[in-house]
């Protein structure tokens, strides 16, 4: 068995064991006001009302740039990491 630590969730930060796809939360693992939201269709929005890359946010990553959505990270809005590494994630 491996030490891998659970997965960030891109919506909540947090790493306690969830659905990460269905996570609807409106404040991140620490109580704070999570940045980003959760659309109708399920798709991560930010703050100026922009779609983020799901798959940027995950452990799986995306290495794709024939989409319009945005490699952004959905926890503090970096664009050099996502999720998975944000220094606000639950450690």
């Amino acid at each position: 068995a491996g030490s891998k630590s659970p997965p960030v969730c891109a919506l909540c930060l947090g790493r306690e064991a969830h659905d990460v796809f269905k996570c609807q939360s409106d404040t991140s693992w620490d109580g704070t006001k999570a940045r980003c939201h959760k659309n109708d269709q399920g798709r991560l929005v930010t703050p100026m009302g922009t779609v983020l890359c799901f798959d940027w946010n995950t452990r799986r990553g995306c290495t794709g740039q024939g989409h319009d959505d945005r490699h952004e990270c959905s926890g503090c809005g970096n664009k050099d990491h996502g999720a998975q590494n944000c220094p606000r994630a639950q450690k």
